[in-house]
């Protein structure tokens, strides 16, 4: 069998090195557009939070070859002084994305970050109805006003919990071995969990997600 010499590796090097460019630049293409996570994809965010919050759903837009937009609406429940708490909260955040060897990265801008607090219920029971109970000499306006208050609070509280978690807000090597095919984006994330998405075919204007994201950062 005859060897191979530096000259012939270093043209098959190339050649494996153009192949990835061009899968990438398909990639690229293919990708555009809104995803929206399948319910498996949903359980996997689930059992990484140790079911600390429940996924309603978690989508991608990708607007170009280099923007998008990160959307996801969940469910967080706590205890706090013998009381259940839960916030459901719709998140949507703007990125800058790249894919490189079918490898996909992106950093958060954090700073145009926009959170909204959907349903506050303390023990099964809605905080503005609680505060209605409490406040019964006080009129509408005032009691819608003190609500007003604290979802500002509580949303504020959520982004800058956000900020921290995600530190620098970099993201490298988030998804692996990304393909998209009939209609379906499949990625694995970097602990090996796969991850799917299906393409959402009319981009409507009824769901929170393109209400707030419309909003938030422009025509999507």
């Amino acid at each position: 069998m005859k060897r191979l010499s530096l000259a012939s590796i270093l043209c098959l090097l190339l050649a494996l090195v153009g192949l990835g460019s061009c899968n990438d630049s398909s990639l690229r293409k293919d990708i555009l557009g809104e995803w929206v996570g399948d319910p498996s994809t949903l359980k996997a965010l689930e059992k990484i939070t140790n079911g600390r919050a429940k996924f309603h759903s978690y989508n991608f837009i990708f607007k170009d070859e280099t923007q998008g937009v990160l959307n996801l609406e969940y469910t967080m429940t706590s205890e706090k002084d013998g009381m259940v708490i839960d916030l459901r909260l719709a998140f949507a955040e703007p990125l800058t994305y790249s894919l490189l060897g079918g490898r996909l990265s992106f950093t958060l801008d954090q700073a145009a970050a926009r959170v909204e607090l959907l349903e506050y219920l303390i023990n099964g029971k809605a905080c503005l109805d609680l505060l209605r109970e409490e406040a019964k000499d006080k009129d509408e306006q005032a009691i819608q006003e003190a609500y007003e208050k604290i979802k500002k609070e509580m949303e504020e509280s959520v982004k800058e919990g956000m900020r921290e978690s995600f530190g620098a807000s970099a993201f490298e090597d988030l998804g692996n071995d990304i393909k998209v095919k009939d209609g379906v984006l499949s990625m694995r994330a970097t602990d090996g969990v796969p991850l799917s998405f299906h393409r959402k075919k009319i981009l409507g204007y009824n769901s929170t997600w393109t209400t707030l994201t419309n909003l938030s950062f422009g025509e999507t």
